[in-house]
């Protein structure tokens, strides 16, 4: 809002016409001059000063000129009775009246009386020093005495013309007040930027007394505007998105300020698209553009002043209500904007969470151990399992070095790939063995990836633990069941074929025998005969027992018990030996499908191993059952002299043997595998040369 200067700011009148009454004047011995107060306005206070005077001194013609705010052309408000010699003067400038009037304007005095024009007196309208307008009266100059009667009248008359602009100023004002503060009353309120944008504009309307009123909103680079008609109602007359090309909204958004036209009519663009949108040409239209700071916005229009055109003080006041308007609307769209920004703002967040759990849960829930680390070694995320394998938690093993945290060390691990990945760029992947605490050796297959920053470069690693141990077994399995299944075929082919030679032999070689003398020089060589064809015999069944695809009779079978049955039949064995054997079985332990004499044939081949393995000298071998992951485990450890690494895998492989010839086939342990197998279970061989070797059997339990 303005500040008010010390003098009363004058402001324009409510009507700027020319009024004519042709009632005879008042009785002369009329003295109450008119109060300030009951003028009703400026233009009511210089009509009734001027009926006042004219009826105080006699005469019956006159007219007051009111001398505008910015100086410049008299503003003519009121006549009474103009003689002939004024025609005209009103619409025409140049009418010597009106220099005369300009002049008593400039110079503050009197003018003399002027017979050619009917003029009796020019008396200039002053308040303390101030020249509020000129007193111009008809007929015959003034004697003296009735003159200085008139010059006070017209003292009288300029401080009523004075008091009269101080209230309508003051009027203005609380005017201005009312509406700023029906701005801010709307702004304050919960309305949506539609109902804002309604209840301002009605309050614009009101506030400049008109019967129609219009918002044009327009948008940085768009093509078209939106316009938005509101009459007497609470609601829209009329809503439409109008191009922008050609339009005379264009120009005046071009010409950025408020345009003031008391007939509409004289421009024919304003006045056919006034008339489209109201049905009739205006009779006054005035519009000012909404602007906030640099940002246009639109235009706001106003149509049909009542009781009269728009005025200069109409366009001062639309101007501020227009950047208030913009202000309200620019700050509302801002507040809606952030509003909105805010809401997604929040989605995206509910919606990173989201992801954020899921990502995590997965994370965490993978079986396999990951973790992240950038160029220093640190660690930036580690899943559950890997912390659980390091005996911590994630939270407390983040930032730490993973080589120190996760494997206890003080530099990076001698095959770490993580270097090479943060050089290359490059995927790797690599294989490692580790001694559990327990014991349990497992394989590792550990990849690293790269993570790569907005510019392309590595700037930290994933590195994926996953535990191959029960896939190298499986592989390792299903590589030997291949060959033996591949040696089963050949062995039962060669079997056949080798049986009926092999048997003849034998039997001729019996005849031979017999048939010789006991005292023949043949018969060791026949006897030699007989030991190789049994011993050829024995492989020949051997590879048949191999071969054959057996059809095994499964009942509920006590592990414990067939193992005890086993270490009967060895027991001469171990007592010739010197050797310890020790039994530890669980006495919980469940019982298994299994054929007992299959299994004991196992037992007894893993066992008479063990005794080869301590080659005839002291030694322990140690049998235990126990239940371990929902399977039956038989472990059988010994002391030996182990067997070397180069060999291990090889072990089950049919005719495979590090015995001498003639004391071994090389099927024993290709029969146990084939055996485990047929019940569903596994077989796995553990040894370091010099350090003794453990089998351990699993068997499902029901």
């Amino acid at each position: 809002m303005r500040t008010k200067s010390k003098e009363p700011r004058t402001v324009r009148p409510a009507r700027a016409r020319t009024t004519t009454s042709d009632s005879p004047p008042a009785a002369a011995g009329a003295t109450a001059a008119p109060a300030a107060g009951e003028t009703g306005g400026l233009y009511a206070a210089a009509q009734e000063s001027l009926d006042y005077i004219l009826q105080t001194v006699g005469r019956a013609g006159g007219a007051v000129l009111v001398q505008p705010e910015e100086g410049g052309e008299p503003l003519r408000i009121a006549v009474r009775n103009a003689p002939a010699p004024w025609k005209g003067f009103t619409e025409n400038p140049d009418h010597p009246l009106r220099k005369i009037a300009r002049r008593v304007l400039k110079t503050g005095a009197e003018e003399p009386p002027d017979p050619k024009l009917n003029l009796a007196a020019a008396i200039p309208l002053l308040a303390r020093s101030s020249k509020q307008g000129v007193l111009l009266v008809a007929g015959e100059p003034f004697a003296p005495p009735a003159r200085a009667r008139l010059v006070e009248l017209a003292h009288v008359a300029g401080r009523t013309l004075r008091i009269s602009r101080s209230m309508e100023s003051m009027q203005a004002a609380d005017k201005e007040l009312a509406s700023l503060h029906m701005i801010a009353s709307i702004l304050s309120s919960d309305l949506e930027l539609d109902d804002i944008q309604k209840a301002m504009l009605a309050g614009v309307r009101q506030i400049m007394d008109c019967e129609f009123g219009c918002l044009i909103l327009v948008g940085d680079g768009q093509a078209a505007f939106e316009r938005k008609i509101l009459g007497e109602g609470s609601e829209w007359m009329r809503r439409e998105v109008v191009p922008m090309e050609g339009s005379v909204v264009a120009e005046c958004l071009r010409n950025s300020r408020p345009v003031r036209c008391d007939d509409p009519g004289t421009n024919p663009r304003l006045a056919a698209e006034a008339e489209r949108l109201l049905g009739s040409v205006p009779s006054s239209y005035l519009c000012a553009p909404l602007r906030s700071g640099d940002e246009s916005i639109g235009m706001l229009d106003m149509f049909n002043k009542r009781g009269g055109p728009f005025t200069p003080y109409d366009q001062e006041l639309i101007s501020l209500l227009a950047t208030s308007m913009a202000d309200a609307i620019y700050n509302k769209r801002l507040i809606l904007q952030t509003k909105q920004v805010n809401l997604d703002l929040k989605a995206n967040r509910e919606e990173l969470l989201n992801s954020r759990n899921t990502l995590r849960a997965l994370f965490d829930n993978l079986p396999a151990s990951l973790y992240i680390v950038d160029r220093a070694y640190a660690l930036r995320a580690i899943n559950r399992s890997r912390a659980q394998r390091a005996a911590s938690r994630p939270n407390l093993l983040v930032g730490r070095c993973c080589y120190e945290a996760l494997f206890h060390r003080i530099s990076p691990c001698p095959d770490c790939r993580v270097a090479e990945t943060l050089e290359k760029g490059k995927s790797t992947a690599r294989a490692l063995r580790l001694v559990e605490t327990a014991g349990d050796a497992k394989e590792w297959e550990i990849s690293t990836y790269p993570i790569l920053d907005e510019a392309g470069a590595v700037v930290q690693v994933v590195l994926f633990e996953e535990d191959v141990t029960e896939r190298r077994h499986l592989e390792a399995n299903l590589a030997q069941s291949e060959k033996l299944a591949a040696v089963g075929q050949l062995a039962a082919g060669v079997a056949h074929e080798i049986n009926n030679p092999l048997t003849a032999v034998i039997a001729n070689a019996q005849l031979m025998q017999r048939s010789l003398a006991p005292d023949s020089e043949m018969q060791e060589s026949v006897e030699l005969i007989l030991i190789a064809g049994s011993r050829a015999a024995q492989v020949v069944r051997n590879l048949l027992d191999f071969a054959r695809k057996e059809q095994y009779r499964f009942d509920r079978t006590e592990i414990n018990e067939t193992i005890r049955k086993t270490l009967e039949l060895v027991q001469h064995e171990v007592l010739s030996r010197s050797i310890v054997v020790k039994f530890d079985p669980d006495p919980d332990l469940p019982r298994v499908m299994a054929s007992g004499d299959h299994l004991q044939g196992v037992w007894l081949n893993l066992i008479l191993n063990a005794f080869d393995a301590l080659s005839g000298m002291p030694g322990e071998i140690w049998l235990t059952t126990r239940v371990h992951d929902r399977e039956v485990q038989v472990v059988i450890e010994d002391t030996g002299k182990g067997i070397p690494a180069e060999i291990l895998p090889r072990i089950f492989e049919p005719f495979f043997t590090t015995k001498l010839p003639g004391q071994g086939t090389g099927l024993g342990l290709s029969v146990c595998h084939q055996i485990i197998k047929q019940h569903g279970g596994t077989i796995l061989a553990e040894s370091e040369a010099g350090h003794g070797t453990r089998f351990t059997v699993s068997l499902p339990i029901p």
